[in-house]
């Protein structure tokens, strides 16, 4: 089956000036390492968590994926087809198969557009139809993300609560009948009540029309429930990968580690394990040598100081780029 996305060595680097005293005294740039040198497959279909905590480099990979940003380096392919260096028309074509749900609702959607307009919107941009097609086709995609379109069409966004907003900018991204979204924290500026229920929209969406999902967030319970396989990003670089379950359930990195004790207990009584950080997150401006989380890991050795991780096979689709992946060490570093 050819992959949905293939990302090889996938790059994005920023270069930031120093500013007039830098300029006078003649001193170069510094490189901002956004993303760098990640690999990263989807399938038609799945969904995928890309997950990690801010600054990480998740919501960077999801706008080079959706052609916001051009790569600094790598290969980026779509359905077999190169992407990276699109243009012009082939650009635009691109971007009607892959669309992208933002965090903020309230800041995505226009204010001074009525609801219909704002779903309706991409298909005038891309030529589909004509007005009374495109409206028709508008009042469906409400439908199928349950906003009655005699109830809703009408309305401003200042009229709608946050739940119905990204319900409306869902809409939007389905009524070009993408192939993919990117879904970049779609629910953390929800409220609890209604998370769970945006959520179940879109894995019934994705039953229905089996759009795939690259899912971003930082919150590991929230990939647990979205996802078949999660991706784990730090500083820039994909430090694990694996099926959603055996992830969680073993993970192989200490960062994943970390992560997973970092979501909440549910069961009466019941304590997580901990890990005890050695140390200050570093930047992607300036990154450490060898494992680049060897700065806050307890377990780090000289090996990690000085010496990048390969990828450690921990089975079938399942790696974690740690000299110690699985290593009954790493469960000893975790305090009760």
């Amino acid at each position: 089956m050819t992959p949905l996305i293939e990302a090889r060595a996938l790059s994005k680097h920023y270069a930031l000036g120093r500013g007039w005293l830098g300029s006078l005294l003649g001193i170069g740039t510094e490189t901002l390492r956004a993303v760098d040198g990640i690999d990263l497959i989807m399938k038609p279909g799945e969904i995928l968590a890309l997950v990690g905590e801010s600054g990480s480099g998740k919501t960077t990979t999801g706008k080079l994926i959706t052609r916001q940003e051009q790569p600094s380096g790598g290969t980026l392919r779509f359905d077999g087809s190169d992407i990276a260096d699109l243009s012009g028309a082939a650009l635009k074509a691109y971007r009607r198969r892959v669309q992208m749900i933002f965090q903020n609702p309230f800041e995505s959607l226009d204010p001074r557009h009525r609801v219909i307009h704002t779903v309706a919107e991409p298909l005038a941009i891309h030529g589909i139809g004509n007005a009374r097609e495109r409206r028709d086709r508008a009042e469906a995609a409400l439908a199928r993300v349950e906003l009655p379109p005699a109830r809703f069409a009408e309305r401003y966004p200042a009229d709608l609560s946050g739940g119905q907003l990204q319900r409306v900018s869902i809409a939007r991204a389905l009524v070009l009948e993408p192939k993919l979204i990117v879904a970049d924290e779609p629910v953390s500026m929800l409220d609890v009540s209604v998370r769970s229920g945006v959520m179940n929209l879109m894995l019934a969406l994705r039953d229905r029309t089996e759009v795939a999902y690259l899912y971003i967030t930082h919150d590991l319970a929230v990939a647990r429930y979205m996802s078949g396989r999660i991706a784990v990003m730090y500083l820039g670089a994909i430090v694990e990968e694996g099926p959603t379950e055996d992830l969680i359930a073993r993970a192989g990195h200490p960062y994943t580690q970390l992560l997973v004790a970092a979501v909440p207990e549910h069961r009466p009584g019941a304590r997580r394990r901990r890990i005890r950080l050695a140390g200050d997150a570093a930047s992607v401006q300036v990154l450490p040598s060898g494992c680049r989380f060897h700065p806050r890991c307890p377990l780090a050795t000289d090996l990690c100081k000085t010496t990048a991780p390969p990828k450690v096979s921990l089975g079938a689709d399942r790696w974690s780029a740690c000299h110690y992946a699985g290593d009954v060490v790493a469960r000893e570093a975790l305090t009760p």
